[in-house]
């Protein structure tokens, strides 16, 4: 579980600490191993968790308890024996979570640090600890669920299997999101095109990607081809406009970049809007920015 504060000990003198204060270069140098849970009457060790983003965060010390009234407190539990298939099992998400993640990721974005700060926080004072399923016993055989967008890989069973559509900004995706549907947070850079196929370039933190739309995006609306012309307006007008779009998250061979290619209309949104909207507002002058 995530820990955003902690007390820091040294010399017998005892100070707070937010996440906020703390790199990992400050870490290794000075923290390492002298921070405590903040709870008042726990002893619990905690260590720094590094993310890119202003996402860090402290969790528990391997082996460290919190205190039983503690909000961080959790029972740790053996590992129970199985069986299970082996190999992967193909899943979507909806249409719905597609839509509700793309909108969150918008806000996201829009919030400045303290408002961050105070909904992460937010969710921890009124979350709610899980009990965990025991794990299962590494040397079992588990399944694999990956959700995909791209109707060429979908299966007969695919609908049955739903999951979880996770967020990532353009510069904390990670080889395990390879292959995986993701929501993608960027800043719009540029537009091109390649044999008539949109392309957009996006990137955060100086760490780039290209966005790409599929045959399937356009399938019986190839007026969508001419909407994307709108975007370069867009850029005239707003500096850096945000982009959240989901799809699926690839790997580049030739220059190790990752890029997001997506499938669904209903997978992009420029500025909070879906393209749609923007070239009806540009084409009415309904819109400033």
């Amino acid at each position: 579980m995530k820990i955003l504060d902690a007390v820091y000990f040294r010399n017998n003198e005892r100070s707070f600490l937010s996440i906020r204060e703390i790199t990992s270069e400050i870490y290794v140098k000075e923290y390492e191993k002298r921070l405590f849970c903040a709870t008042n009457g726990c002893h619990a060790r905690l260590c720094f968790v590094a993310k890119s983003g202003n996402k860090n965060y402290l969790r528990t010390w391997r082996d460290s308890i919190h205190s039983q009234h503690c909000l961080y407190s959790f029972d740790k539990v053996q590992g129970r024996l199985g069986v299970r298939k082996s190999g992967t099992i193909i899943g979507i998400v909806s249409r719905d979570q597609i839509r509700k993640s793309l909108i969150e990721a918008y806000d996201m974005e829009n919030m400045n640090e303290e408002e961050r700060w105070k909904l992460v926080v937010e969710k921890r004072q009124h979350g709610i600890i899980k009990m965990k399923r025991p794990k299962v016993n590494k040397t079992s055989e588990q399944l694999t669920l990956a959700i995909v967008s791209d109707p060429a890989r979908l299966t007969p069973d695919a609908f049955l299997n739903k999951g979880r559509l996770y967020k990532r900004d353009v510069d904390t995706l990670k080889e395990k999101d390879n292959g995986q549907t993701r929501t993608v947070t960027g800043r719009i850079q540029s537009l091109s095109y390649i044999n008539g196929s949109p392309i957009l370039r996006v990137y955060k933190n100086n760490v780039f990607m290209n966005v790409r739309f599929e045959e399937a995006f356009f399938a019986n609306a190839e007026q969508y081809y001419d909407m994307f012309k709108i975007i370069n307006r867009l850029l005239k007008d707003v500096d850096s406009a945000i982009l959240n779009a989901t799809g699926e998250v690839r790997r580049k061979d030739e220059n190790d970049e990752f890029e997001l290619l997506v499938f669904d209309r209903d997978g992009l949104l420029l500025e909070g809007m879906p393209l749609t909207l923007i070239v009806s507002h540009y084409t009415t002058e309904q819109i400033s920015f």
